[in-house]
């Protein structure tokens, strides 16, 4: 038996995740995502730097000695270190993990790292997630997590309260950035970095990027910003794709192409500049695909989107332009805002002792 108590030994186990395991975590990381292994190492390092000592203290026991099931569901692939640990550290007796079926291999290795220091942590291989969660309900269970789709989190719910156990619940969501057109080439480049994340994949990764100012000027943003998505195609080149995912793409940038005011694309993914008309039947795909809109002088395109979007944002990136703004709308309570504002290149790195996304 490992000693110390649960933060001590989580700490170890993300220490061997990083270290003796890293070779088969990044195996996993890239069979579930199917991501380059440069993008695999990315992902593992971003999802494992944030257990330091002082974030784990500084998390509160709100779960101690409850009973956890978690439902995770397909997300990006380093998704269960982080919500497999948290009840742990949060002082869960044990947890209860159903990993979903495309993207096994990080929970189940995650989950024996985590068992060889003493913790009390299993993970099933049901197929369907209704009848395994009815089933643990049966066992007994104090608190459930799921994610998922926000109709499947719904019924899940609804199953979780009639059996007298509490439920959170983490529906479908995406973000966005907003930045001011001058930019620097720093921000230039973590902009860019949180479209390639994880090949764009994951509730936190930016749908849409806004600019202040013209199309004049969010052209010359969005130029920069097809420059820097080639540079990191160098460092973090995108995985493999199946045939129909390349034709799909094909197909959506060609058809976006035709509508937008400016577009450049290459294999390294691609850029679109669309207008307020062009959006209507332009929608954003991800993929390092990214779409770029003019928010006008004073932001009004922007804040309007943002206001109408505000329930379904997990994160908004901003610079020293557009903060203010965006913190401005976070504090209307009526939007229902809960999204994290946070700097270019931050959007996939949420905070150990914060909801990684808080709606």
């Amino acid at each position: 038996m490992s000693e110390g108590g649960p933060s001590e030994r989580v700490l170890r186990a993300v220490e061997r995740l990083r270290a003796t395991a890293r070779d088969g975590a990044l195996d996993a990381i890239i069979a579930d995502g199917r991501y380059s292994r440069a993008m695999a190492e990315w992902g593992l390092d971003a999802a494992t730097m944030v257990f330091d000592p002082a974030s784990v203290a500084a998390l509160a026991l709100s779960l101690e000695g409850e009973r956890v099931a978690v439902a995770l569901a397909e997300s990006v692939a380093t998704a269960p270190v982080r919500s497999m640990a948290l009840p742990l550290l949060q002082g869960a007796l044990w947890i209860r993990v159903r990993a979903p079926r495309a993207q096994r291999a990080v929970a189940e290795l995650w989950g024996e790292l985590l068992r060889g220091e003493g913790l009390a942590c299993e993970v099933d291989r049901a197929e369907d997630g209704e009848l395994w969660l009815d089933d643990v309900l049966k066992i007994g269970v104090d608190r459930v997590v799921a994610f998922g789709g926000d109709e499947r989190v719904a019924r899940l719910r609804a199953s979780v309260s009639s059996a007298g156990a509490s439920f959170v619940g983490h529906g479908h969501g995406a973000g966005a950035a907003w930045v001011g057109s001058a930019l620097g080439d720093d921000d230039i480049e973590q902009i860019a970095l949180d479209f390639c994340a994880y090949d764009g994949v994951g509730c936190l990764s930016p749908e849409l990027l806004w600019v202040q100012g013209d199309g004049v000027r969010a052209r010359l943003v969005a130029e920069r910003v097809a420059g820097a998505l080639e540079r990191w195609a160098q460092r973090l080149p995108r995985g493999p794709r199946s045939r129909e995912e390349v034709v799909a793409e094909r197909g959506w940038r060609a058809a976006t192409a035709a509508a937008a005011e400016w577009f450049s694309g290459g294999a390294w993914g691609s850029v679109a500049l669309v207008s307020d008309r062009a959006a209507s039947v332009v929608r954003a795909r991800g993929g390092r695909n990214v779409l770029v809109r003019a928010a006008g002088e004073n932001g009004e395109r922007a804040l309007e989107w943002l206001r109408t979007n505000a329930r379904w944002l997990t994160t908004v990136a901003t610079d020293r332009a557009t903060r203010a703004a965006v913190e401005a709308l976070r504090a209307e309570e009526s939007l229902g805002f809960r999204g994290r504002v946070v700097a270019p290149g931050e959007t996939q790195r949420p905070p150990l002792d914060g909801e990684a996304d808080p709606r």
